[in-house]
């Protein structure tokens, strides 16, 4: 009981939420969809638009209490080696337990009272590798006690039953809304200090996370691994610290070779963007698949995630079948139904937001020998066009007391001052989860 009184009460000190609208966000995640929120419009005052974002947030909380039927047992020290089971949805999984390990590592003393030293609490999701599964787990949670990362609170998952060891399939990532929404409004956690990282089989999940929520994300670890780029774009990790470390001498599967190819593009894209791809991308010199591990949970909690930027790039592909909704503040309406992926590329300038929107096409220009798999491609890009989108922004982005000009692929495709609505901060609490995406302003464009 008390695990669900404590978030509760901590919402409740926000504000008094409306019953109407905990109605719709208790709809929202019920369905893990974005209903429509025309009926909630109201203009808002710039001037109140934090007051309303926390009373919105104290409602999705009291939403997600209602309607989560699965809990994180009570909280707990790491050491204590307590231990949860997810049932996964019958339709995503037939192997459908996950079980986890769950607690807290450090002085529990910090997620009390003053709220600057609980923002200081790393939030480590850790993924492990591809062996006999209750001997991986077990040296991940091993691993996980030696690590100097706290304070810090850790969720340690093993893979289900049946099948192979994949962190990407879709209903991983089910698992992870779900630990989402339990950390955040349940256990009120800093959702700016979100990571994952993992080991061998856990390296290329994690890489491949890092690349397709990496707007969650403040920093990501894959370590003796290595995935070809097409399934975890560099482009991706614009604003999430990337520490990706393998052996020198892991040749399986060409890990030492695609590490080099990540090092190179990452570094690229820096002297492009120099205050943006914070990352460490190194072969461990003379190690192989197995090296010392504990290098990267300090270097990731030193990141915190970066929840307004103003340059977004975004490659928007599918993982297991499972497409984003949007990311950082674009949200997709309706993609154009013969491309397959597509790169959006925001700047704003001032009063001046730039959309780019382009379809990318990938032709292989390198092959392992010995593996038979392609380690390098090619991107073509041409202008996409036939899709719809809603631009989300705020007081945050752009100042709201003078006219705005947003243009597409080269064309003005709206101009005018920008109104804060109550329907918009609804709909992307409804599209994120997340209470650093409640953006006041919305404009539907389309390509």
């Amino acid at each position: 009981m008390l695990k669900r009184i404590f978030p509760l009460l901590l919402c409740g000190l926000m504000a008094s939420p409306s019953p109407a609208q905990e109605g719709y966000f208790r709809e929202a995640v019920r369905t893990d969809g974005v209903p429509s929120a025309e009926g909630y419009a109201r203009r808002l005052k710039v001037s109140r638009l934090q007051a309303e974002r926390d009373r919105l947030w104290a409602a999705w909380c009291r939403a997600v209490s209602a309607e989560e039927s699965q809990t994180l047992p009570p909280f707990d020290s790491l050491a204590a080696k307590q231990s949860g089971v997810l049932l996964l949805p019958d339709s995503l999984d037939r192997a459908n337990e996950m079980p986890y390990y769950w607690g807290f590592k450090g002085d529990v003393s910090v997620l009390k009272g003053d709220l600057s030293r609980r923002d200081s609490v790393a939030n480590l999701l850790c993924l492990h590798g591809s062996g006999e599964r209750e001997a991986e787990w077990a040296a991940n949670y091993s691993w996980s006690m030696v690590y100097d990362d706290a304070p810090a609170r850790y969720i340690i998952p093993q893979t289900p039953l049946g099948g192979p060891c994949r962190w990407y399939f879709r209903s991983r990532q089910w698992a992870w809304r779900w630990m989402w929404l339990q950390l955040t409004a349940l256990h009120g956690a800093d959702a700016r200090r979100m990571y994952v990282f993992g080991i061998s089989e856990g390296g290329y999940g994690s890489q491949r996370m890092a690349a397709f929520y990496a707007d969650y994300l403040a920093g990501a670890g894959p370590m003796a691994g290595g995935e070809p780029l097409e399934n975890c774009p560099a482009e991706n990790l614009r604003h999430t610290a990337f520490s990706l470390l393998s052996g020198e001498n892991d040749y399986m599967y060409c890990r030492n070779k695609l590490v080099e190819i990540a090092a190179r593009q990452l570094d690229s894209l820096r002297r492009l963007c120099p205050d943006d791809y914070v990352h460490r991308v190194e072969l461990v010199p003379g190690q192989g698949h197995g090296f010392d591990y504990r290098p990267t949970t300090p270097w990731l909690r030193k990141h915190v995630r970066r929840t307004r930027p103003r340059h977004v790039t975004w490659e928007d592909f599918a993982m297991d079948g499972v497409r984003r909704r949007g990311f950082y503040n674009i949200r997709v309406t309706e993609r154009p139904k013969d491309i397959d992926r597509l790169r959006w590329d925001m700047d704003i300038e001032g009063d001046t937001v730039r959309l780019d929107i382009r379809r990318v096409t990938y032709a292989p220009v390198r092959v392992d020998s010995v593996f038979g798999m392609t380690i390098e491609n090619k991107k073509t890009y041409r202008p996409a066009v036939g899709g719809r989108f809603t631009l989300y922004l705020d007081e945050g982005l752009v100042d709201l007391h003078r006219p705005v000009t947003v243009l597409v692929n080269g064309r003005v495709a709206w101009q005018g001052r920008l109104r804060p609505d109550r329907r918009r901060m609804m709909e992307c609490l409804a599209t994120w989860l997340d209470p650093e995406r409640i953006y006041a302003c919305g404009i539907d464009l389309r390509f």
